[in-house]
């Protein structure tokens, strides 16, 4: 099924129909310089495995627009919608339209790619006012100008959920940022972005690689490698190392390898056969508690160093009281200068 363009470009509206259904039984769909508007439900269908939707067409002013196609999906045409989802046996593939849709929900059966710039908000390239979002394929891909770090943001009412589940979640140059802190990424190998803030559960099979910083409640992986700030509010949980190029805070860290930042704020650390090293940072408390530095922080380590110092007094806590009583400082005997051990 085909369309081509119209020189009137009136759009379809189905005067009295609430639903539409465009569908083929073994063959592909490709619609072009056409404009549907003005009613409720818009729902296409390329049936057999060979079968791809070409989506070229505008949508104005409908509550819900489906996709579903046994092969690829490729959306090309400016759609507007209260709900957008699209359904591909295959893969969805990046094309050169804009999407802004109350709700989006993209699943592939192999993989999807989109660029940014797909889906515009104003002057941003976001996903902003969608009030849910959720993409999933075998690997997801959102390729940008490597040269140019973009920005994703997201409505802090929004729940958002991104799933790669065989394969890897590259967005090494995108900034994802969701104040409401909703924001889902699962991998069943890596994670690769530029950064992460307000994050919920960031999960890879594999390696996690921020090339700025994250911020989570949560973040479990096989290796963690942040180059800037890593902070979660609920925990870090690495199979094997930890490498933070700034902060590392967190009220619970785990590693069976190890654990290497500039500056260590973390409440309860296991790495028992492992080394843990702070750089000039040094290790100061956790001040995710209201007690900050008079709670218990407990470190059972293999070896633990701090080019830093360890610091639990002066500007390091909010309570002057609890500075007093939990200061300590740390340096065996034969302990290089510069450095303290535990």
């Amino acid at each position: 099924m085909a369309s081509r363009p119209s020189a009137a470009s009136e759009p379809f509206t189905f005067t009295g129909l609430d639903t539409v259904l465009l569908a083929t039984q073994a063959g592909s769909i490709t619609l072009t310089g056409i404009a549907f508007q003005d009613f409720e439900q818009l729902y296409l269908y390329a049936r057999g495995a060979s079968s791809d939707v070409i989506f070229g067409a505008s949508v104005f002013r409908i509550d819900a627009a489906i996709l579903q196609a046994e092969h690829d999906i490729q959306v090309n045409g400016r759609v507007e919608t209260g709900f957008f989802g699209t359904f591909s046996g295959n893969d969805f593939v990046a094309g050169s339209g804009t999407t802004t849709a109350g709700q989006l929900n993209l699943r592939a059966g192999d993989n999807v790619n989109f660029a940014l710039r797909q889906f515009p908000y104003g002057d941003t390239t976001v996903l902003e006012r969608a009030g849910f979002v959720s993409i999933e394929g075998d690997t997801i891909n959102v390729p940008i100008n490597p040269e140019l770090e973009s920005e994703l943001f997201f409505s802090p009412e929004a729940t958002v959920r991104f799933k790669a589940r065989t394969g890897n979640f590259n967005a090494p140059d995108v900034a994802f940022s969701h104040r409401g802190g909703l924001l889902d990424i699962a991998a069943g190998q890596n994670i690769f972005v530029g950064s992460v803030f307000g994050g919920n559960a960031l999960s890879a099979g594999a390696t996690y690689r921020s090339r700025g910083s994250t911020s989570t409640r949560s973040l479990l992986a096989g290796s963690i490698d942040v180059s800037a700030d890593l902070s979660a509010t609920a925990f870090v949980e690495s199979a094997s190392t930890i490498a933070v190029g700034g902060q590392l805070s967190a009220a619970q860290v785990t590693a069976r390898g190890n654990v290497t930042a500039n500056r260590i704020r973390v409440r309860n650390l296991d790495a028992l056969t492992a080394a843990v090293a702070a750089g000039t940072g040094g290790i100061t408390p956790f001040l995710g508690d209201l007690n900050g530095a008079a709670t218990e922080h407990i470190f059972n380590v293999g070896s633990l160093s701090s080019a830093g110092g360890i610091n639990f007094s002066g500007a390091s806590s909010r309570n002057p009281v609890a500075r007093a009583a939990a200061s300590r400082s740390i340096l065996p005997r034969g302990s290089p200068a510069g450095t303290e051990q535990l």
